[in-house]
């Protein structure tokens, strides 16, 4: 099985970028990985439950988000 997992919640997600805001990667990822089709997409944007204390900068998990990533990865594995 193959999965395709997209990006967790940064704390900037209405950053503007030469694609747009961030907070519109995951659908449009999601659209070109469900056209390839066989593949099994993972949203992990709620993973960390949008809370800052899970990161230790814009992006990277804590000790304990990190833990909790894999949790929930986890449950979607399973």
């Amino acid at each position: 099985r193959l999965y395709a997992l997209l990006p967790l919640w940064r704390k900037d997600d209405d950053r503007i970028t030469d694609f747009g805001k961030l907070k519109d990667l995951n659908p449009a990822m999601r659209r070109v990985i469900e056209a390839i089709g066989g593949i099994t997409v993972i949203d992990c944007a709620d993973f960390l439950h949008r809370d800052p204390n899970m990161l230790t900068d814009v992006v990277h998990p804590t000790a304990e988000g990190h833990a909790l990533y894999a949790a929930s990865l986890i449950s979607y594995i399973k």
